[in-house]
């Protein structure tokens, strides 16, 4: 039997901004729709100056804490040897003790927003996290986006999916695994080897047909 199919990428994958910002530079690949990317190639960046700045305070808080830290630890080995030979009682101790591990709990905090801040500034750059084709672009250059925003949609080619409908009757022949040979009719009639990767589960409701993904 033969069957009309429609022919799609295998994925379709949508890259969305993280942060937010201004664009401030565009991948000269991907103003024109159908333009190939690779891995690792950078599509888009947003102005990074903000972002940079907040690491740079987030960087010099943390030496603050650093240094508070390093000071009570001092305080604390110091005057452990003192309330070990009582010349300090057990709750200036304790007072010490806390002292040290509230600036232990600034560190940790200012240490994390350091993180933070590295990883907003590097998501400031969207590059590909594949070979691809840019199948649609939604920013342009000065363009503020928001986080969350999609920026491009691209199209993994490397292998295509085609997609055909089955009755109830013929669907029960075929599973996933099956062999299926798809010919292109722009391409010459060329044949293709297949493999079905899905057949679904349920029919249409209006058809009544059942989707092959070969």
């Amino acid at each position: 039997s033969r069957y009309t199919a429609v022919i799609a990428p295998r994925e379709m994958l949508s890259l969305a901004f993280k942060v937010s910002g201004y664009v401030q530079e565009l991948n000269p690949k991907t103003l024109d729709m159908g333009s190939r990317v690779e891995k690792g190639e950078v599509l888009v960046r947003l102005r990074d100056a903000d972002y940079k700045s907040r690491l740079t305070q987030a960087k010099a808080s943390l030496d603050e804490v650093n240094a508070s830290l390093l000071l009570a630890r001092r305080d604390q080995e110091r005057n452990a040897k003192l309330v070990a030979s009582g010349a300090i009682a057990h709750s200036e101790f304790d007072r010490i003790q806390e002292v040290l591990g509230v600036a232990q709990a600034k560190a940790t905090q200012a240490q994390a927003a350091v993180d933070q801040a590295e990883i907003n500034l590097r998501d400031t750059i969207l590059a590909s996290p594949m070979d691809g084709l840019v199948v649609r672009r939604d920013v342009e250059r000065g363009t503020l986006v928001k986080e969350g925003a999609v920026a491009f949609v691209l199209a993994d080619l490397s292998s295509v999916k085609a997609v055909f409908a089955m009755s109830d009757q013929e669907v029960a022949r075929v599973k996933a695994g099956d062999s299926l040979n798809v010919t292109a009719d722009a391409m010459s009639g060329r044949r293709f080897p297949g493999v079905v990767t899905a057949v679904s589960p349920s029919a249409d409701t209006k058809s009544r047909a059942f989707n092959v993904e070969v």
